[in-house]
């Protein structure tokens, strides 16, 4: 899929996918708050991190912070698809952030994407089909 988005105001949500790390994402959720303007809102995908993961989120200094929990631990890259499906089906986003519980974002991080939005000739994703599918 390639898509143009000259003259699109970017929808910023972050991803991150947790498992039982609650001050690590303490940790990460504060860091967006100061990531700079644009950040739409946050999904956190609860890997089996129980109600010590949900009580963290509703405390998250950044707006439209929710919480996605799997019937199941999804591993990392299942929970990161998780909350893109989230973010993508649930919301207006234009893009995702995805993040590790234990990544700081710099201050001010989060003005780079639009700059590099702009400067590039479209955003491009690939999708492999599973085997044997």
């Amino acid at each position: 899929m390639a898509g143009n988005l000259a003259g699109v105001s970017p929808c910023v949500f972050a991803v991150i996918a947790t498992y039982r790390r609650p001050e690590l994402l303490r940790r990460a959720l504060a860091s967006l708050a100061s990531a700079g303007p644009g950040l739409a809102g946050v999904v956190v995908v609860n890997n089996g991190g129980g109600a010590e993961t949900e009580a963290v989120v509703a405390t998250a200094p950044v707006p439209n912070s929710r919480v996605v929990t799997p019937p199941e631990n999804l591993g990392t890259a299942g929970g990161v698809a998780a909350g893109l499906r989230a973010v993508f089906e649930d919301t207006a986003a234009t893009h995702a952030w995805i993040l590790d519980d234990d990544a700081v974002a710099t201050p001010g991080a989060l003005s780079a994407l639009p700059v590099a939005a702009a400067a590039a000739d479209g955003i491009r994703a690939t999708r492999w089909p599973r085997r044997g599918r």
